[in-house]
């Protein structure tokens, strides 16, 4: 398992706009989209997500992203945004 610890608790999509959305959990292909779609950009959650893609191509089970306080949560699968093949 990989974890990505950044100052918010989970990944958004529309991030920082009036129809900002979090994502609780997604799959390889599901991020590779919003990535084309530039819904991360490369100086924010971008290369974090293309981290956790990576990882999960290599073999990697699951990858979550979470803030340093909700990792306890994120662990047990009930904050954060988990990532899997």
């Amino acid at each position: 398992m990989l974890v990505i610890l950044t100052d918010v608790p989970c990944v958004y999509l529309n991030y920082k706009t009036k129809s900002q959305k979090p994502i609780r959990k997604m799959n390889i292909s599901e991020a590779e989209q919003y990535l084309k779609s530039a819904q991360f950009p490369p100086g924010s959650m971008g290369p974090k997500i293309r981290a956790a893609v990576k990882f999960l191509q290599k073999g990697g089970k699951k990858a979550i992203i979470t803030s340093f306080d909700l990792l306890e949560e994120s662990l047990k699968g009930r904050a954060g945004t988990m990532i899997e093949r």
